[in-house]
C-alpha cells in the first residue's frame, strides 16, 4: 500500500481538505498523542491509489510541497502506530518534534543514518520512501539486505503512471502467449 504523508503546517488547510475528499482513508498522525488538538498543522497520512502528484497542477490555491510517500504492507492504523514512535525526540529532558514528515528533513536524516538506524526506521513497516525533491522528481529510498541505503530518482509523472500500471497488472488476466513465426528482416536496398 502507498501512503502519502502530508504536512498541513507547511501546506495549509485548503489542500488538506481537498485530500480528505479525494482519499477517504486517512488519519492525523498526531491522533492519540498529546498534540492531537493541533490537527490543522499536523502531519496526515492518506492511503493513496492512482495519480497523486498531478492532482493539483491546475489549482493555484493548492500547496503540495515537500510531501513523502511511504510504501508499506501495514494497514493505516498499524502504519500510523509504527510512525508514532518517531514523532517526538527527547534530549536533555526536553521533547522535540522529529519532523520526518517533511521531505527535506527525511532525506537529510536517511542519508546520514547508520545501518542499524536505517533498519530500525524501515523496520517491518516500510519498504520504500519517496521524498519530494522538486516540481519534477522524487527521491526513492530503500535499504538492501545489508541495511545500506539505496537512492534513486523517479519523475512524478512516472510515479503516478507506475501506480496505474501496478493496479492494471493486478486486475488483468494475461492469456497464454502464442509463439509467432520468426520474421525475416526486410531488405530495402540491393547489395
Amino acid at each position: 500500500m502507498r501512503y502519502l504523508c502530508y504536512d498541513a503546517a507547511l501546506n495549509e488547510e485548503y489542500t488538506l481538505l481537498q485530500l480528505q475528499k479525494i482519499f477517504p482513508e486517512h488519519k492525523c498522525l498526531f491522533e492519540g498523542t498529546s498534540d492531537e488538538r493541533l490537527w490543522d498543522v499536523a502531519p496526515w497520512i492518506f492511503k493513496i491509489q492512482g495519480p497523486t502528484f498531478n492532482l493539483f497542477t491546475n489549482n493555484s490555491l493548492a500547496s503540495f510541497k515537500r510531501t513523502i510517500v511511504f510504501e508499506s504492507f501495514l494497514a493505516i492504523p498499524e502504519f500510523c502506530d509504527f510512525l508514532h514512535h518517531y514523532i517526538y525526540h527527547r534530549e536533555e529532558d526536553k521533547e522535540y518534534y522529529f519532523r520526518f514528515w517533511d521531505a527535506k528533513v527525511m532525506a537529510q536524516y536517511l542519508e546520514t543514518c547508520e545501518p542499524q538506524q536505517l533498519s530500525a526506521f524501515f523496520g517491518d513497516g516500510i519498504t520504500t520512501i519517496y521524498c519530494d525533491e522538486d516540481d519534477e522528481k522524487l527521491i526513492c529510498y530503500q535499504i538492501n539486505k545489508h541495511n545500506k541505503l539505496q537512492k534513486s530518482f523517479i519523475s512524478k509523472t512516472s510515479f503516478d503512471g507506475l501506480e496505474t500500471l501496478v493496479q492494471t497488472a493486478a486486475n488483468t488476466h494475461v492469456a497464454p502467449s502464442v509463439k509467432e513465426p520468426e520474421k525475416k528482416p526486410r531488405r530495402f536496398f540491393l547489395d
